[in-house]
């Protein structure tokens, strides 16, 4: 399995970087998204190069599948106490 650097970044500025890290891909390609989501305490996220809000499958993980790409880009909203 592949490893993905996902970059969540400001939604006032795609060039502020909030969070960064690297994450394992599953056996198809899908990023861990419950992991990342609860991990830097977001919602709603959205891929920002693709222009696709991403929601968790039954798994966890995204819907869709980031194989053979390397950076992930994300914004989202805090998640509230």
């Amino acid at each position: 399995m592949s490893t993905v650097e996902v970059v969540l970044v400001a939604k006032s500025s795609d060039k502020i970087m909030l969070e960064t890290g690297r994450f394992t891909l599953t056996s198809n390609g899908k990023l861990p998204l419950s992991q990342i989501m609860q991990k830097w305490k977001i919602k709603n996220v959205e891929w920002l190069d693709g222009d696709l809000d991403l929601q968790p499958d039954k798994d966890g993980n995204s819907e869709i599948a980031f194989t053979n790409m390397k950076l992930i880009r994300i914004v989202a909203d805090p998640e509230r106490s």
